[in-house]
C-alpha cells in the first residue's frame, strides 16, 4: 500500500523528472504521439509508464531537488529534450514515408486526389496516405513501439542529466 507519509519532494522531484521524458517523448513519437489519441489518454499513460519506470531508473536522476528555480528548469529541460530527440528520430522515418509517398504520387499525377488529413493538419495525396498507414502497421507489427520504451528506459542509464554537460558532450 502507498504511503503517504513517505512521500517526499525529492520523491516527487524524481518522478516530475521521469514524467518530464516520458511525456516530450510522446509529443513527437508515432503511435503515442497521434493526434486520434486524445489528450487525456496520452496523460494517463505518461503517468503510469513514469511510475513504473522510477524504480527502475532512480539512481541515474538527479536525487535532491536544485536550490533554485533556474537549476530545477535547466533539468527538467534536459530531460525535455532527450525526450524530445527520441521520439523525433523515430518519426523521421516516417515523415521520410510519407514524403516517398507524395514523390509517387506526383509522378503518377494523383496529386488531385489529395484529401485533407486532419493528423498532419494538411491535404495527403492517396498513396502517401496508404504508405504511411501502411508503415504504422509495419511498425506495430515489428514490436517497434515497445522497442521505443526499451530505448526510453535505456536513455536513462545512457544519458542521465545529472552527468551531462556541454564540455562531455563536445569532447573539449
Amino acid at each position: 500500500m502507498f504511503d503517504l507519509a513517505a512521500f517526499s519532494a525529492d520523491s516527487f522531484w524524481a518522478f516530475l523528472q521521469v514524467f518530464v521524458r516520458v511525456s516530450s517523448l510522446f509529443v513527437t513519437a508515432p503511435v503515442f504521439g497521434s493526434r486520434e489519441i486524445p489528450s487525456q489518454v496520452k496523460a494517463g499513460l505518461a503517468t503510469i509508464l513514469s511510475l513504473v519506470l522510477l524504480p527502475l531508473v532512480k539512481a541515474t536522476l538527479t536525487q535532491t531537488v536544485p536550490a533554485t528555480v533556474f537549476g530545477m528548469a535547466a533539468v527538467l529541460l534536459g530531460q525535455a529534450l532527450i525526450g524530445l530527440m527520441i521520439g523525433l528520430v523515430v518519426s523521421l522515418i516516417f515523415v521520410a514515408v510519407r514524403i516517398g509517398g507524395d514523390l509517387i504520387d506526383y509522378q503518377m499525377g494523383f496529386t488531385q486526389a489529395a484529401t485533407f488529413n486532419p493528423q498532419f493538419n494538411e491535404t495527403v495525396s492517396p498513396i502517401a496516405s496508404f504508405q504511411y498507414r501502411y508503415a504504422i502497421v509495419l511498425y506495430l507489427l515489428a514490436n517497434g513501439h515497445w522497442l521505443l520504451l526499451a530505448a526510453l528506459e535505456r536513455s536513462f542509464v545512457a544519458l542521465p542529466v545529472a552527468q551531462l554537460s556541454i564540455t562531455k558532450l563536445t569532447g573539449v
